[in-house]
């Protein structure tokens, strides 16, 4: 697994799907190119995870165009918004985004790691 800060993500300028993203998690190694399956996460600005959901479907989004231009099948795509203590997790399939309602705070690291871990185990096997 990797971890890319500040990795540009320029999918569909004609959708506007182009930027850097916060960080992105992918399964592969921490050399570029950039490699699908790719789970997306956004730092909540001013420690607002409202104001992040919309940046982190559209990354969401992004990254379900870039995974399919890899040859993946339909996968879903994992998002997560986070100040640092609050974290809250999405999850994009066939063009439809679910919010996870709960969020996770640092003082129970251990349901976020096993969210995260999860997540990586699904595309790791």
């Amino acid at each position: 697994m990797a971890i890319f800060s500040g990795q540009r993500l320029d999918v569909d300028p004609a959708q506007g799907l182009i930027g850097e993203c916060d960080f992105i998690l992918a399964i592969a190694p921490p050399l570029p190119p950039l490699r699908s399956p790719i789970l997306t996460v956004v730092e909540a600005k001013k420690n607002d995870v409202e104001a992040g959901l919309g940046q982190c479907i559209t990354q969401m989004v992004a990254a379900d165009l870039f995974n399919r231009s890899s040859g993946q099948a339909e996968i879903p795509v994992y998002g997560c918004v986070t100040t640092g203590e609050v974290w809250q997790f999405l999850q994009l399939s066939q063009k439809v985004a679910l919010l996870d309602k709960q969020r996770y705070y640092l003082d129970n690291i251990g349901a976020i790691l096993a969210i995260v871990q999860t997540i990586v185990q699904k595309f790791s096997s």
